[in-house]
């Protein structure tokens, strides 16, 4: 049975899972429109992800800040970093018309560390 733990920073746990899921949200629409060649369409939807890239470090920070700081949440914040920087650096590589797969497989790999590291900490979920 999958339980919510609730201790401090509910409310901004909330606010930091709908950024990070409108940046991924935002991130492959970036992607396709830069594939399909709308380029200002895209680079308009790109500036939109770099502010959200903000608004989930900002969240990401509060929540580490109101929390026993362990090693875990130092790995899930470098982890968090690490992918903002390769979803931006993958944007990027398709503004300019060069795809890299491997990257594109490391970026999923550290997203989906970043989300399971989230979700087993203590403001995640229990399963």
């Amino acid at each position: 049975m999958v339980k919510w733990v609730r201790k401090g920073g509910d409310d901004m746990t909330h606010w930091h899972i709908a950024a990070w899921i409108l940046a991924v949200i935002l991130f492959f629409a970036v992607y396709v429109l830069y594939k399909k060649g709308r380029m200002k369409s895209a680079a308009v939807l790109h500036g939109i992800l770099r502010l959200d890239y903000l608004l989930v470090l900002a969240s990401g920070f509060y929540l580490v800040a109101s929390v026993s700081i362990t090693f875990g949440h130092l790995m899930k914040a470098a982890l968090g970093i690490l992918t903002i920087g390769f979803l931006e650096i993958v944007a990027v590589h398709k503004k300019k018309g060069e795809s890299y797969k491997p990257l594109w497989i490391f970026c999923l790999a550290v997203l989906g560390g970043t989300i399971l590291l989230g979700l087993y900490l203590p403001l995640g979920i229990r399963f």
